[in-house]
């Protein structure tokens, strides 16, 4: 701890206002953070009384609905307040595009029916921008209304999820606490507004909770609306599908389950055929996947693996390290739950091979890892002061609280997936610094509830 406040101290007082002063700041607060709750954590009893855990179980119960807007809000002005447009990218409406919004911001700026155009696959996408076009607002604000509606929905969802599958509302409060601190999300939505990230997470998580609460009409929504906003969200057809086989009561459910994926399978194969926006020259998505096999082949890259494997924590902080804890739930929820198995197995297929910007990418698997937060039991076996701690941890590490700077070099050093000079080493220690606070805070609770086990015995 001592090593970790020198250096914090060392890199504010010298920091000169540069890209490096930046990260090595961010890097510093989140070593002295965890290094001080990690103590902390030591130092107090790491589980609350009978009486205290179940009087806070009961508030969190009664008083559901404010938290969870608390949550929505208090990350909402702490985003704002902490988190730049980014100052690269120049187009019609100034600087702030970034990469791909490049695309995305033409199409906004442009839209119309008869002459839209822009580079393929980004076409495809034209549902976002076609809503901020309509908007009447200016590019960057309807961008940012857009995403912000899209985050709050967000929440409600992953609030939902849990509740479908019959969890208490104190766990879907802390999955809604969890989602709201991932970096991916709200921070880099408001950081790199002109994206289609935002709407897609909300389709995604749409989709599976009207899959889960059997509203077959939402559900057609959500994957057309998919179709012409983030196509990938297309592995959900399978999930469906294999749900209602599980799920059903009868061959007609699942037969259903088949016949509605003709819909969004049509629409994707019409829009590609007959595209309302044309793409501007020629693109063969077989042509994209042979590069990438070429130049990021998965499973013969021990350097790509690692860099998926610190992206996921870095993108997902607790979320993707608390059910790996506990394992042998977590296989046996997927082994008897076959359908989550698939979407676990289908997102980690996109994140992996489709794609190397793999911690946006991990966002696909925001819906399973919610569930297996609830289903691993990890929240029930260490106890309300334990998931505090880890909730604050996580806080930390995502750097929702902390000031990020508005350049390109600054922003490709917040993902793992884009190593710059030393920044990649900064981010193996960060990412390597939660998972350790996280299995240290565990493994004590676990301890602390055993020996409380064995003493009332």
């Amino acid at each position: 701890m001592s090593a970790a406040l020198w250096y914090l101290v060392t890199v504010v007082r010298e920091s000169l206002g540069t890209d490096h002063d930046a990260e090595s700041l961010v890097l510093a607060l989140k070593l002295s953070g965890l290094s001080l709750l990690g103590f902390a954590f030591l130092w107090v009893r790491p589980r609350w009384s009978s009486e205290t855990a179940q009087r806070l179980r009961a508030f969190a119960d009664s008083h559901y609905r404010l938290l969870v807007g608390l949550c929505v809000l208090a990350a909402g002005l702490v985003a704002w307040a902490t988190t730049p447009t980014i100052e690269f990218g120049n187009g019609a409406a100034g600087t702030g595009y970034g990469h791909d919004g490049i695309h995305y911001g033409y199409v906004a700026e442009t839209f119309n029916w008869s002459t839209a155009h822009a580079q393929a696959p980004f076409n495809a996408r034209w549902l976002a921008p076609m809503l901020v076009h309509a908007s009447r607002l200016d590019l960057f604000t309807g961008f940012h209304v857009l995403n912000l509606l899209c985050f709050a929905l967000s929440c409600l969802l992953v609030a939902a999820i849990p509740r479908d599958l019959g969890h208490s509302r104190p766990i879907a409060l802390v999955a809604v606490a969890a989602f709201v601190c991932l970096k991916p999300a709200l921070k880099y939505w408001v950081f790199v507004p002109i994206t289609v990230d935002a709407p897609g997470v909300l389709l995604g998580l749409l989709a599976v909770h009207a899959t889960l609460r059997g509203r077959h009409w939402l559900y057609v929504l959500a994957m057309l609306a998919a179709v012409f906003t983030r196509e990938n969200l297309l592995v959900l057809a399978p999930f469906h599908v294999l749900y209602a086989i599980r799920t059903g009561p009868t061959r007609r459910a699942w037969i259903l389950s088949v016949g509605l994926q003709v819909l969004p399978v049509a629409a994707l194969v019409l829009s590609r055929l007959y595209p309302p926006v044309a793409p501007d020259g020629t693109w063969d998505p077989w042509d994209d996947l042979a590069l990438w096999s070429e130049r990021f082949f998965f499973v013969a890259a021990p350097g790509r693996q690692q860099m998926f494997v610190l992206a996921s924590i870095n993108a997902l902080g607790i979320l993707a390290i608390l059910p790996v804890l506990q394992l042998r739930s977590t296989v046996g929820f997927l082994w008897r739950s076959y359908e989550w198995l698939y979407l676990a197995a289908a997102s980690l297929l996109l994140s992996a091979v489709v794609g190397a910007d793999y911690d946006r990418f991990a966002m696909w698997s925001l819906p399973v890892v919610i569930v297996l937060l609830a289903e691993s039991g990890a929240l029930a076996r260490i106890g309300g002061k334990a998931i505090l701690f880890l909730l604050a941890g996580h806080l930390v590490a995502s750097e929702l609280l902390f000031p990020w700077a508005s350049t390109e070099h600054f922003m490709l050093t917040r993902f793992a997936a884009h190593p710059v000079d030393e920044s990649f080493r900064q981010m193996s220690i960060a990412c390597w610094a939660i998972a350790a606070y996280t299995v240290l805070v565990w493994a004590r609770a676990r301890a602390a509830g055993a020996a409380e086990q064995a003493q009332k015995k």
